[in-house]
């Protein structure tokens, strides 16, 4: 009877579905993210051989791949490219960059992040828009990496938004992109900041970096300083509170503008094709 019963939990054990990262979510009350996150796009760099293909990230095993069909009719041939997120600052000690850059620079003492992503608007970049404009995608989608003269580099690029292409979720993962509606169906995703912050969260995880997207972090902070703001409101915030609410304060800027550096929008025209 025993062993029936040891047989039993072991195996509902193994069948459990893995918990999702506390960081798998876009707000500290919001629900866990999808298990599987895509999006249609157009691979620009590199190129491939199939045009229109889809993101796909996996949240779980944090890893981001990009997916397409190709060939002909009768003899159609389907590809799976993992796009690598590894970020190499996680190998090197924290320290203040004694230098002042709008995109600062890697050294071996100096701990910034090397893999940046960006999503912009394709008339701000003048040179995508004259290229890339027939595809009528109106965003563009780049990862960049930190080269060894200290300039990012797109190693992987994509036009999103065109008209017909979309976003959604679901909790397995096939082929077609589509889902039983046992597991729970497609979840429709219209924020595109879910795609980025998920894309930000599995780079955290591949390099075991200190995340830049962490939301339960942020929404500690702000609790924390709340606290501090209503004591200073009835005049009962101490000397040595002040300076840890000043110290709070300056935590959660440090952290909001990592993660604007680090994870860049551009939604609307500069107007000024910059």
């Amino acid at each position: 009877m025993f062993l029936k019963c040891l047989k039993r939990k072991v195996g509902a054990t193994e069948n459990m579905e893995p918990r999702p990262h506390k960081c798998a979510k876009s707000t500290h009350n919001g629900s866990p993210w999808p298990t599987h996150i895509y999006m249609t796009c157009r691979r620009i760099t590199p190129t491939s051989q199939g045009g229109d293909g889809t993101l796909h990230i996996d949240t779980r095993k944090c890893l981001v791949w990009f997916e397409y069909w190709f060939g002909t009719e009768g003899q159609p041939a389907f590809e799976r490219k993992q796009i690598d997120l590894y970020d190499s600052s996680s190998k090197h000690l924290p320290k203040q960059d004694t230098v002042k850059h709008d995109w600062p620079i890697l050294t071996w003492l100096t701990r910034t992040c090397t893999v940046r992503v960006g999503y912009y608007h394709n008339s701000n970049r003048p040179s995508i828009a004259e290229t890339r404009g027939y595809f009528k995608g109106t965003r563009c989608l780049i990862l960049s990496r930190l080269g060894i003269k200290g300039n990012f580099l797109r190693h992987f690029q994509a036009d999103c938004s065109a008209r017909g292409w979309k976003m959604w979720g679901t909790q397995e993962y096939t082929l077609d992109h589509q889902e039983d509606p046992k597991y729970g169906g497609i979840t429709e995703i219209s924020d595109i900041t879910i795609i980025l912050d998920a894309i930000v969260h599995c780079i955290d995880r591949q390099s075991g970096r200190p995340p830049v997207h962490d939301p339960n972090a942020l929404f500690r902070l702000r609790q924390k300083i709340i606290k501090y703001g209503k004591l200073n409101a009835t005049r009962k915030l101490s000397e040595e509170q002040s300076l840890k609410m000043q110290a709070l304060i300056k935590e959660m800027k440090t952290k909001e503008e990592n993660k604007k550096r680090d994870r860049v929008i551009e939604l609307e025209t500069l107007g000024n094709g910059k």
